[in-house]
């Protein structure tokens, strides 16, 4: 089981199309702090799965990120 399996759990329950996040609201889905490089690199948040073991979270049920924004520690998830 991935260390981002709570997050892919709570995406798989939504039911909106597109939803805007914080960095903070993440945290909380996976019950830990995000890695410094979350907070510091928008390539973290790449829907690239061979590279980045967390995109499988997202990517798995249909999910991609769009509009990182870590000035505002934001970002969206869209429903592939």
């Amino acid at each position: 089981m991935s260390d981002y399996s709570s997050l892919q759990d709570w995406l798989q329950e939504q039911t909106a199309n597109r939803i805007l996040v914080t960095l903070g609201q993440v945290e909380e889905i996976l019950h830990f702090g995000l890695p410094n490089t979350a907070r510091l690199r928008s390539q973290w948040w790449e829907n690239n799965a061979t590279h980045h073991v967390q995109a499988n979270a997202w990517l798995n049920v249909g999910f991609h990120t769009e509009q990182v924004n870590l000035q505002n520690q934001t970002l969206v998830f869209v429903r592939t």
